[in-house]
């Protein structure tokens, strides 16, 4: 057998025992990074993610934290707006979940669409000379995930702009990344 096929019988069988051992209930996933901790709870019937919550949550982001960035990205180096973009994305994400889970789609929609466009500009001042290239990109990293976490939670009509955004930040994230270990 290949390793291929290996693989994936042994994640049927962790799969498998997973399920059982939820009995139909909910299971609670922890995963602890060197400065974070992050949990979901996870219906694995429906295959969607019901809540979640980490140590960054305590950061309380709305709309006037957003704009004072904004204005900070502006007049910042062009050595400090690569992360200065990221942190703006990051906080439009989470303040863009927060819009959706409330059920105000339309703020979503327009988050998101904005976040398009600071992704986009991340993309073009990575090439600058960034001394936080590599915690631009951790940042995007972790936006990436919470995006993917909306995609999966979020219905039919709106995935395609979820997509959308989610591989623009992952554009962005590759980017740094490269830029990152070519120095």
């Amino acid at each position: 057998m290949n390793t291929k096929a290996l693989f994936a019988r042994r994640q049927r069988r962790a799969r498998y025992a997973l399920r059982k051992a939820a009995g139909g209930r909910p299971r609670l996933s922890v995963f602890r990074s060197g400065k974070h901790i992050y949990a979901q709870v996870i219906d694995d019937r429906k295959g969607v993610t019901l809540a979640a919550a980490s140590s960054l949550d305590e950061k309380v982001f709305d709309q006037e934290t957003i704009k004072a960035l904004e204005a900070k990205v502006l007049q910042a180096q062009p050595r400090e707006q690569c992360f200065l973009y990221a942190e703006l994305v990051h906080q439009m994400t989470e303040v863009s979940l927060k819009n959706y889970a409330a059920g105000d789609v339309d703020k979503a929609t327009g988050m998101l669409k904005e976040i398009q466009g600071f992704a986009h500009k991340i993309h073009l001042s990575v090439a600058e000379n960034d001394k936080r290239l590599k915690n631009a990109e951790i940042l995007l990293r972790h936006t990436a995930f919470r995006l993917n976490e909306m995609l999966h939670s979020s219905s039919f009509e709106d995935r395609a702009l979820v997509e959308q955004t989610l591989a623009q930040v992952n554009q962005a994230e590759s980017e740094a990344m490269l830029q990152v270990f070519r120095k």
